[in-house]
């Protein structure tokens, strides 16, 4: 179900960057992605309230209506602050993109708000519907961006933007429509300052977490656009979104394993934890390794042929994706289920420092391969780190995280009859003896 959904919802996603890329000029859509990713850092601290709604629900067994409405009290504020923060650049400096941060200002309120409902989603284990609240924007965003852009011809990096920002509100109302059950307990109850104290203390750190983790994922398109220009920013936003879709299996793995991960125990928990990291390193290879070899072949096919060029940074970047793949579960494990998020920041910090300082050593020289470059660095440090540290904190040995055993072979294979008995069912027919 996990994976289903983080497909369709990096389809739309995808859909999106492709239809911006062909409608943009090159230095365009490098303006557009730059700022969303700008947006997207400001806004990151929405991961800590996904991470930290979750584990009051997963972990300490708060009910939803509680965790969700104190959640969007504190959304609510974080986003008055930003809004409050983004109007006075705009109103007080002479920048060329002032408006640009009115924008930033704006958007923060509805992904902090989604990933607040998503974590409310994911600790209770509706997968789909989390996924839906935190990734789900792809549709209006698509549908935005046709009419305004594509149709209306509004071809800029800005009007991009908007619509883009504009689709997060829309995923924002379908997701809190859903949960529609948690706000009646604003009718029996007033804000509790305590829980709400208690959550942004566990989301303090996961917050921090959730900037570094996004600024790791992101520093690199923000520091090509800076040293390499907007054009060479454009084409590495190709190769970024392209490689990224690698993830689809492993963030679908870090969702579905999220709440028992939490709620089991210790032991059952890292078992659970490293068996996934298998599978995410065997599934993320068999798609790595034939999307890389055709890697300008897909990116002049979804981009158009002005992004060809980029096929070296795409396949840098795929042998990163593939070594970073795992760490979204064993976050999971660190934060969740060891109630230790400081492991989770002090890596995505690390990793990101690793990226900086590569990075100002390669763009200059190489350009936007050079950022690539630093990304894959930045992965693979990191991943190694975090590999050790588990094998230090679960007992378990190194090869549990690498070595496929027989039952996760056998697993593929009753996946397959499970699937095929569905599409029996789904045609008509029934095992014998099971009533309709």
């Amino acid at each position: 179900m996990a994976f289903v959904a983080r497909v369709a919802a990096v389809f739309f996603l995808a859909a999106v960057s492709a239809v911006a890329a062909r409608s943009l000029p090159v230095d365009q859509f490098g303006v557009f992605r730059t700022a969303a990713t700008a947006i997207g850092a400001a806004a990151s601290i929405g991961g800590s309230f996904a991470a930290s709604l979750g584990y009051f629900v997963a972990n300490r067994r708060h009910p939803e209506g509680e965790v969700a409405s104190n959640g969007m009290v504190l959304a609510g504020g974080l986003g008055l602050l930003a809004l409050a923060a983004g109007a006075s650049a705009w109103a007080w400096t002479s920048w060329e993109h002032r408006d640009l941060a009115l924008l930033v200002g704006v958007a923060v309120f509805p992904i902090v708000g989604r990933f607040a409902v998503g974590g409310v989603f994911l600790g209770s284990g509706r997968i789909g519907w989390s996924v839906l609240a935190v990734q789900g924007f792809g549709v209006p965003a698509l549908v935005l961006l046709l009419l305004w852009v594509v149709a209306l011809d509004h071809r800029t990096g800005a009007d991009a933007l908007a619509t883009w920002i504009a689709a997060q509100y829309v995923t924002l109302g379908i997701a809190a429509a859903r949960g529609w059950r948690w706000w009646g307990w604003f009718a029996a109850h007033r804000p509790d300052p305590r829980l709400m104290r208690a959550m942004a203390a566990y989301g303090a750190v996961t917050g921090l977490a959730g900037v570094m983790t996004f600024l790791n994922y992101r520093v690199d398109q923000l520091l090509v656009a800076g040293l390499d220009g907007t054009r060479g920013a454009g084409l590495y936003a190709a190769a970024v979104s392209l490689a990224e879709g690698l993830w689809i299996v492993s963030a679908s793995v870090a969702v579905a394993t999220y709440a028992p991960i939490g709620s089991g125990e210790r032991q059952e928990a890292a078992e659970l934890t490293a068996r996934a990291v298998r599978h995410t390193l065997i599934v993320v290879t068999l798609l790595a390794v034939p999307l890389a070899a055709a890697g300008g072949l897909v990116l002049e096919g979804i981009f158009g042929s002005a992004y060809g060029e980029a096929v070296w940074a795409f396949r840098i970047l795929c042998a990163g994706t593939l070594l970073f793949a795992p760490q979204g579960t064993l976050a999971n494990f660190y934060s969740v289920q060891l109630g230790r998020p400081g492991i989770a920041l002090a890596l995505a910090a690390a990793s990101t420092a690793i990226n900086v300082a590569v990075s100002f050593a390669l763009i200059p020289r190489f350009g936007y391969v050079g950022g690539a470059w630093a990304t894959a660095a930045s992965y693979a440090a990191v991943s190694a780190v975090s590999a050790w540290l588990f094998v230090r904190l679960s007992g378990l040995p190194f090869r549990s995280l690498w070595r496929p055993e027989p039952a996760d072979v056998a697993a593929y294979f009753r996946l397959a009859r499970r699937a095929a008995a569905r599409a029996g069912l789904g045609a008509g027919t029934r095992p014998a003896g099971q009533n309709p």
